[in-house]
């Protein structure tokens, strides 16, 4: 269900519901039938697209399908590629099954002149032609499961449509956009907000940078890159870049092989590790619970305080420690640079580069969350300013 001007329902939602007092019972009835129906639609795209960033295919596909009956019919190209990567899966547990049996490759689509020929994926091709770079098919497995390739450092991105690889190379580039015979990875190409050359991936000084040449922003991993922006380093290994446009959300899936070049052997049988926790004084906790207050609560779109604001708070909590902005970014870049100096990246102005606003700061508490050095509950602090030991 559409309205007229072609507005999914849900987006009319307010408007429905402020019709509602002023009709007679009948008209109520109908309208609220359809504002309920928007909303469900609505509920249900917001779940799906979670559950697809999650990798959870199954679960996104039911939400998705769901939506789709009730009118959001912008969710078909996300129906499809849930049903594609669910294929995939399975054919991937079949083989797992059978290795003993050689996977049927399909034939080679005909692709652009600019192109190279495409392949199922580069582990068995030459260094030459990673040099040149390698197209993949459509069918290729997910880089979630990682890849291989006979050159380390080399980088694979892959799309709904396909994808592209290559080797390392100073000034080695794979473009991705809207304009199929010009870019080598191709997404939403019915998508008109998508920029017809919307980024490039290209490698400088011996490692891959992520570049956005289009309109909108993109989603690299948790950080958001506008156009125009300094290019962001990516690491080895698995990383997803989003292009998220009003009514749809395109995915390239970026890898790129270590020093290695093997994928991790199973582990079934070995004990979960837990994450490394990081040693703070009281009162850096304190500190950095304040800093990073606004990610433990679980804010859309978070942001790190400032050291003025968080001063200003701190000296409310502790008016007898006499904090001030110069205190509190004293006890921060001290925990920022003792995680620096133990292995965690990004963290330093020389690996971010300029401007480096709030990134440093917005990576450290990344890492203190994702490593459970900072957990909600720490927000309790807040009530008091209480500087007792962590319990945990």
């Amino acid at each position: 269900m559409t309205s007229p001007d072609g507005t999914p329902p849900a987006l009319d939602y307010a408007a429905v519901l402020a019709s509602v007092a002023s009709a007679g019972d009948g008209e109520r009835a109908r309208l609220q039938a359809i504002a309920d129906e928007s909303e469900l639609a609505h509920d249900a795209y917001t779940l799906g697209v979670d559950h697809l960033q999650r990798e959870d295919f199954p679960a996104a596909l039911r939400r998705l399908r769901i939506a789709l009956r009730h009118g959001r019919d912008d969710v078909l190209p996300l129906v499809e590629h849930c049903e594609r990567r669910i294929a995939e899966d399975e054919r991937t547990a079949a083989a797992v099954q059978a290795p003993h049996e050689e996977p049927q490759v399909a034939a080679a689509p005909a692709v652009p002149h600019r192109l190279p020929a495409r392949t199922t994926g580069p582990g068995s091709v030459s260094a030459d032609s990673l040099r040149a770079g390698v197209a993949l098919q459509d069918s290729h497995t997910s880089l979630a499961y990682g890849a291989v390739s006979s050159v380390p450092g080399t980088l694979f991105a892959l799309a709904l449509t396909g994808g592209y690889a290559r080797g390392p190379g100073e000034n080695h580039r794979i473009l991705f956009g809207r304009n199929r015979p010009e870019v080598h990875v191709c997404i939403g190409e019915d998508d008109p907000r998508v920029s017809r050359q919307q980024g490039i991936l290209e490698h400088h000084a011996g490692r891959w940078f992520v570049r956005n040449t289009g309109r909108v922003p993109l989603r690299v991993g948790e950080l958001l890159l506008f156009p125009d922006e300094d290019p962001l380093p990516l690491g080895n290994g698995f990383t997803q870049v989003f292009v998220q446009t009003p009514r749809r959300l395109h995915l390239i899936e970026v890898y790129v092989t270590g020093p290695g070049n093997e994928r991790p052997a199973p582990r079934h049988e070995e004990p979960t590790q837990a994450p490394k926790r990081w040693a703070l004084s009281p009162a850096e906790r304190l500190a950095l619970v304040v800093l990073a207050q606004r990610y433990l609560a679980s804010e859309s779109q978070p942001r790190p305080l400032t050291m003025r604001a968080a001063a200003g708070q701190l000296a409310e909590l502790q008016p007898e420690e006499r904090w001030t902005p110069k205190k509190v970014e004293h006890l921060v870049t001290g925990v920022r640079t003792r995680l620096a100096r133990s292995g965690v990246e990004r963290l330093t102005r020389e690996e971010v580069g300029d401007p480096v606003g709030n990134t440093l700061n917005h990576n450290l508490i990344q890492e203190l969350m994702m490593s459970t050095t900072l957990i909600p509950r720490d927000l309790a602090l807040l009530e008091d300013g209480c500087l007792s030991p962590d319990p945990r």
